[in-house]
């Protein structure tokens, strides 16, 4: 019946397809890989039509002019620091438009998200023996946001072999997923990755903040919302964005930098490859902040273009930096508000094709 299309969903589909042996029908299957609601769709959701339409049509040249304005820059803003507790999980964000006092109640999102992390603890108990293991790296996870994954920060108690097949079937479950360190001395990214070191995300921040016990009240208690939890929400946000920001049939993946050298160690958030261009990616905790790394990187690599996330209006600027063993390097720095993160890789793809006129500016 070559005209019948069977769909099957589910975080689990993984196993299914594991331990069913058959032979895969090669050529008709199409596999669609699918994250939650990026910033945009959760603003949508909220009934700001025009502002996601007014994002996602950012022109370049007021990102160099740096006429954003300033009252549309504090609206995202507010609106982002609400995404990260909603987080993008369907559910989550319908009950919270929904609700009476539309976007300003988070009483249902909370019970929605802690419903959901109990019953993923909950479901650990069909894996058997594994399950304990299972549902301790679950726990510790969203401690370790952001930071290279070590066992001992787990649990001391168990073999490394025995955390790694519990952190499996988070990722084949797709509630986790590795974050492979690169060379990234070209494109493709995976064809340098080191697989002995990562970094692990969480499916969504919104569970991520709701397993943390974090809400709205704590993160508005800081003057710079970026400031909780030294960056790793901020880190978990652009990294799931950027993780699903191409197109569903390619297989999602996401790397980072490091060089661990005495007097010398480095390490950059992310970097992305925008056609054959390695892009590094910093996600700053604030509006300010050191860029040594990305700099380091942008001399060892030669790059001539570099991403910033941070808590300021976009800009667009020609950087100069002296560093500390006397060498000078020169780039671009695309800085882009953390709300921005669903239109890095086109604007990127805009500052690569006017790369003669950025010659110029200043």
């Amino acid at each position: 019946m070559p005209d019948l299309h069977v769909l099957a969903a589910g975080s689990l589909l993984e196993f299914a397809l594991a331990q069913t042996r058959f032979p895969m029908p090669v050529g008709r299957v199409e596999y669609m890989h699918l994250g939650p609601l990026h910033f945009e769709d959760f603003v949508i959701a909220m009934g700001e039509a025009d502002l996601a339409d007014h994002l996602r049509r950012l022109p370049l040249s007021r990102i160099e002019e740096r006429t954003f304005p300033p009252a549309l820059h504090r609206k995202c803003l507010d609106l982002l620091r609400r995404y990260w507790v909603v987080g993008g999980l369907p559910e989550a964000v319908a009950a919270f438009v929904s609700a009476p006092g539309r976007g300003t109640d988070f009483e249902a999102v909370s019970r929605i998200l802690q419903s959901v992390v109990a019953t993923y603890r909950d479901d650990f108990g069909k894996y058997g023996r594994s399950r304990d293991r299972i549902r301790m790296v679950f726990d510790r996870l969203p401690h370790l946001v952001a930071r290279k994954f070590k066992y001992a920060e787990v649990s001391r108690d168990h073999r490394p072999a025995e955390i790694a097949a519990a952190l499996d079937h988070l990722c084949m479950a797709r509630v986790a997923c590795r974050v492979f360190r690169t060379a990234a001395n070209g494109v493709p990214l995976a064809a340098e990755t080191n697989q002995r070191f990562f970094k692990c995300l969480q499916v969504d921040v919104g569970l991520m903040c709701a397993a943390l016990g974090l809400d709205l009240l704590d993160l508005e208690r800081h003057t710079d919302p970026t400031l909780v939890n030294r960056g790793a929400v901020a880190e978990q946000f652009v990294g799931q964005h950027l993780l699903y920001d191409e197109a569903p049939y390619v297989t999602p993946a996401l790397h980072y930098w490091a060089r661990e050298a005495r007097n010398a160690a480095a390490e950059l958030d992310y970097v992305v490859a925008v056609g054959s261009r390695v892009v590094p990616v910093e996600v700053k905790a604030g509006a300010t902040g050191s860029l040594r790394s990305l700099q380091q990187f942008v001399r060892e690599k030669s790059c001539g273009l570099a991403l910033r996330f941070n808590a300021d209006p976009p800009s667009l600027l020609r950087e100069s930096r002296k560093l500390p063993d006397g060498t000078t390097v020169r780039y671009d720095l695309l800085s882009l508000p953390l709300y921005l993160v669903g239109q890095a890789r086109r604007l990127i793809g805009e500052v690569a094709a006017n790369e003669p006129r950025n010659a110029v500016r200043r």
